[in-house]
């Protein structure tokens, strides 16, 4: 009986608890789920406990068993109480292990919790049988934490509490995947509010790496694990079509010698043809509009539904249709910001001179808390600085002095 118990009880923590695991899709979000090991555990189980129902029902209607050679005593045969209560049990555990073994039929869509660089999106209980799941965006949430509170039958439960900007609470049930997602989502959501762009006027639109698709938290229908891995790292579709939110594709790939970055005194007209980098290889898109902020809404023509305002920096022109104007004054797109080299240059690199020529789209080095920091030119501007786009920090563009910044021998001499 003892052994009954305990196996009754490792089952119940379990089925309750599950296994949790952490994995990246794409290397860009991060997904707490129901460990696959979880779920052939719970089948295993299940199977078990289908068995032992078996076998604990054919106890109770089978007669009992005769001893060889003797008489069987009274404290040896099963009374009518002890048959009806082995049934019932047997009855029990073979639904809880019918249960435990088709969870996963019955729920294909497993509870989650999925952190993007710029939302959250959320599977509840009520997101499995309701078909619903919960999206809430970094741009409009200003904390999250794990909090206590005493629900409507009077028993303190655990929430997983996302404040808004605007005053607006929203709980969630703290499970499992909750609690261990919690580190990731503040984690992230603090670097999403420190690579908020500094050239863009913090508007609802303006969102570093992802566009606010949504003012508050809403539910979508969830789609299958197949088609949303299938969809991974696409643009989204805009609900608005004629209010376009701003979309971070950096540059991680080499720029073509034909082309260039679009720079802040690039004349861009209505129509032209620009590329953008998607999936580590370029696509066209197509100028629909030129910001005074000085973005720059273009329309993807790979997927024409998606249409979206983008940074100069993340953009390429052919050279022949870039229009460069002449600056009668430095550029005030960008401010100044100042990182003096206080470690020693490495071999190879020096420092960009008065007389360095510099292009747009090279590769040039910045020192930033004691190491060197990959940085991009956007432009070369009329007051002797040099307009910079940080690798590491893709929201973070500035202009710089040229002391503050190192340049490959072989590159300085490929360009004089």
């Amino acid at each position: 009986m003892r052994g009954i118990l305990f196996w009754s009880l490792t089952v119940a923590v379990l089925a309750c608890s599950g296994c949790t695991e952490m994995r990246i899709i794409e290397g860009d979000a991060k997904v707490f789920q129901t460990s696959a090991v979880g779920t052939i555990i719970r089948t295993l189980l299940g199977l078990g406990l289908i068995g032992l129902g078996i076998v604990a029902i054919a106890g109770s209607i089978l007669p009992d068993r005769k001893p060889k050679n003797r008489r069987a005593k009274p404290g040896e045969k099963l009374s009518v109480a002890q048959r009806v209560g082995l049934g019932l049990f047997g009855g029990m555990m073979g639904f809880i292990g019918l249960f435990l073994a088709a969870i996963s039929l019955l729920f294909p869509n497993k509870l989650h919790v999925t952190v993007w660089p710029d939302r959250v999106e959320m599977a509840s209980t009520y997101s499995q049988t309701g078909g619903k799941e919960l999206v809430i965006p970094f741009a409009g949430l200003a904390s999250v934490e794990l909090r206590e509170e005493t629900n409507v039958v009077g028993r303190i439960k655990t929430y997983l509490v996302f404040t808004q900007k605007n005053g607006d609470v929203v709980k969630q049930g703290a499970g499992n995947n909750e609690r261990q997602a919690l580190i990731a989502i503040q984690q992230t959501l603090e670097a999403y509010q420190a690579e908020q762009p500094t050239s863009v006027e913090e508007t609802a639109t303006a969102v570093p790496h992802l566009p606010e698709t949504v003012a508050k938290p809403a539910e979508r229908p969830s789609m299958s694990r197949r088609e949303a891995a299938a969809n991974l790292g696409r643009p989204k579709a805009e609900s608005k079509p004629k209010e376009y939110s701003l979309k971070r594709y950096a540059i991680n790939i080499p720029v073509p010698t034909d082309y260039s970055i679009v720079g802040p005194e690039t004349v861009i007209e209505v129509g032209t043809k620009l590329k953008a980098c998607y999936a580590r290889k370029w696509s066209t898109v197509t100028v629909v509009a030129t910001n005074d902020d000085g973005t720059i809404t273009c329309n993807w023509d790979s997927f024409p539904t998606y249409t979206y305002k983008m940074m100069r920096e993340d953009l390429i022109v052919a050279n022949q249709n870039a229009t460069e104007v002449a600056a009668k004054s430095p550029s005030t797109q960008y401010s100044l910001k100042r990182y003096k080299i206080d470690i020693p240059i490495p071999n190879g690199h020096a420092l960009v001179a008065a007389d360095t020529k510099v292009r747009v789209g090279m590769k040039l080095q910045a020192c930033y808390a004691g190491r060197w920091e990959f940085v991009t030119v956007v432009a070369v501007n009329d007051d002797e600085t040099i307009t910079c786009n940080w690798d590491k920090w893709q929201s973070f563009t500035y202009k710089m002095l040229r002391q503050d910044l190192i340049i490959a021998d072989e590159d300085a001499q490929r360009n004089n």
